[in-house]
């Protein structure tokens, strides 16, 4: 897993320490204000969503090398259209979303949690493939 980009780093075996990572992760964006990146890695997929303040989070599942630019993209799509844009940090750089595909922050965390015990997409959630 990784956050603010790949700045932090960390392999985490256990529910426990992805936890303690994840919260850490949110303590360092609540200094910056603002939301930033958390990207949790199992195999080829990845689940990215923002961390910190605020009560609703981005989220995206990614399918692919990441790194070469050709992951497939799966957004959830949650809230309206005409709500403002979602700021946040994504390595170190500022960045925003559309407000209509964030969830709730609590839905996030259950999401990775789901997905780090299953290295699935988590079903529940509204998700938009891109």
């Amino acid at each position: 897993m990784c956050w603010d980009g790949n700045r932090n780093r960390a392999v985490v075996l256990t529910l426990h320490e992805l936890t303690r990572e994840l919260e850490r992760s949110m303590e360092e964006a609540r200094a910056a204000q603002i939301q930033m990146d958390f990207v949790l890695t199992a195999g080829d997929c990845s689940l990215l969503l923002t961390v910190g303040e605020g009560d609703r989070s981005f989220v995206a599942f990614m399918r692919g090398p990441v790194e070469q630019g050709n992951a497939l993209f799966d957004y959830v799509l949650d809230g309206q259209e005409e709500d403002p844009a979602h700021p946040f940090l994504y390595g170190g750089s500022y960045s925003e979303v559309d407000f209509n595909r964030t969830v709730p922050s609590g839905d996030a965390i259950k999401a990775v949690r789901e997905f780090f015990e299953t290295g699935e997409k988590p079903g529940w959630l509204p998700w938009e493939a891109v």
